[in-house]
C-alpha cells in the first residue's frame, strides 16, 4: 500500500503503523489512515510513539500537548482520534462528526460482533494471522458472550479460511 504525500512536512523519522505496514510522512497521511481504518486505530493507536511523532516530526507540539493531557485525564480515547482529525485540518467538521458516529456505532456493538467486524476487516486486508487471532478471541469468550450458534458457525468458517490462507491446513 502506498499513500500520497500532500503537505511538504520535513519528516526525519516517519511513523510506522504496523496495522497496515506503512510509514507515515505527513499529517494528511496520518489523518487518512485514522479516518479510513477505524477498526485498526480504535485500540491503543494513540500512544507515546505517535505523540512523539506528532510533536517532533510533524512539529505540532500544541496538538501533542493536548493529546498528552487528554490521555492523562483518562477520558474517552475515541476523542483523541477525532482531535487529531480536527486539529490537522484535513477533514471538515461534518466528516469528523461522521467518524465519531462510526466509532460510536462500533462501541455499541456486543463484544463478539465487534471482534468479528475487526477480524473480517483484517481478513479483507490480507492479514490472515491477525484475523485468525481475532476470530480465536471470539471463541475464547465466555459461552454466553459468543453469540448464537449460527454466529459461531460463521466464526469457525472464517477462522478456517484464515488458517487456509496461511497454509495451515491442519488447523483449517
Amino acid at each position: 500500500m502506498s499513500l500520497i504525500l500532500c503537505r511538504q512536512e520535513p519528516v526525519k523519522h516517519p511513523y510506522y503503523f504496523e496495522g497496515l505496514g506503512v510509514r507515515l510522512y505527513s499529517s494528511q497521511e496520518l489523518c487518512y489512515v485514522i479516518y479510513n481504518n477505524p477498526l485498526l486505530v480504535m485500540e491503543g493507536f494513540v500512544d507515546n510513539a505517535l505523540i512523539e511523532f506528532i510533536r517532533d516530526d510533524l512539529d505540532m507540539a500544541f496538538l501533542a500537548l493536548k493529546l498528552v493531557k487528554w490521555q492523562q485525564s483518562g477520558e474517552d480515547g475515541d476523542e483523541l482520534l477525532a482531535l487529531i482529525l480536527h486539529e490537522c485540518d484535513y477533514y471538515n467538521g461534518a466528516e469528523v462528526s461522521r467518524f465519531r458516529q462510526k466509532l460510536s456505532s462500533y462501541r455499541r456493538m456486543p463484544e463478539a460482533e465487534f471482534l468479528k467486524e475487526r477480524a473480517d476487516y483484517l481478513f479483507s486486508r490480507k492479514q490472515y494471522g491477525k484475523s485468525a487471532a481475532e476470530y480465536q478471541k471470539i471463541l475464547d469468550l465466555p459461552k454466553g458472550n459468543r453469540g448464537s450458534e449460527v454466529f459461531q458457525a460463521k466464526i469457525y468458517n472464517n477462522l478456517g479460511a484464515s488458517y487456509a490462507r496461511l497454509f495451515m491446513t491442519d488447523k483449517a
